[in-house]
């Protein structure tokens, strides 16, 4: 039929090609930040050592950390490189900031200005031998990553758990650990209730419960 008429857009033109425009610009942002990050990524070395050459950790030792970073799903919890951190710790900038205390410790402590330099020089230097796949740490880059092993393996304890809480003071109460001993039994009644109950409320949280593990085990990077 000639006289057919054609349904008019809602919107104009012009918004459908920005709207396009705008799409296409962000994904290719994204995409190419993506690559970049990929490419410029540090390097994970096969070990590293100390000035004597005795091994601190591995590579394995960094993936197997990784892996257990991602199991637990503890990107919400803290973060690595700034991203997320919602609840905890950028645990990057956390070990930077303590481990340069440390350091600046043994060269003097922080009212001496070669302490402070030499500090600054620690961490600056690039010390990772691409040929040989091994970063080398300073003396006193070692003695702080000894000290803060003990340190993090706190995060782990009984007394993180029930008694004095996160050792880092902004994340939790004075006194507290992070599950309060009185909370335990209120969980437990939950739980059984959940497992009890047959009505959508208790199917849905116990579908939530089991789904919420499913993301972390299924990252491997």
């Amino acid at each position: 039929m000639a006289g057919t008429n054609r349904r008019s857009l809602l919107v104009a033109r012009g918004w459908v090609q920005a709207v396009l425009l705008v799409f296409l610009f962000g994904f290719f942002v994204l995409g190419l930040l993506a690559y970049r990050t990929y490419r410029d990524e540090p390097p994970i070395p096969s070990k590293v050592v100390d000035l004597s050459g005795n091994v601190l950790f591995t590579h394995d030792a960094i993936i197997a950390g990784q892996e257990v970073f991602l199991r637990n799903g503890l990107m919400e919890y803290g973060s690595i490189f700034g991203h997320g951190a919602y609840l905890g710790p950028d645990y990057t900038a956390d070990y930077l900031h303590r481990a340069a205390l440390l350091v600046m410790d043994a060269y003097g402590g922080e009212s001496s200005d070669r302490a402070r330099a030499q500090t600054i020089a620690d961490f600056k230097t690039n010390r990772y031998d691409a040929s040989s796949d091994k970063l080398t740490f300073s003396a006193a880059q070692t003695h702080a990553f000894q000290q803060l092993v003990g340190y993090y393996q706190e995060f782990f304890s009984r007394s993180f758990l029930l008694e004095s809480g996160d050792p880092i003071g902004r994340h939790s109460v004075r006194g507290f650990g992070e599950l309060l001993p009185i909370s335990i039994p209120f969980a437990i009644l939950g739980a059984v209730v959940i497992l009890v109950r047959r009505d959508r409320a208790s199917k849905l949280a116990l579908w939530w419960l089991a789904c919420y593990p499913v993301a972390p085990s299924l990252m491997t990077e």
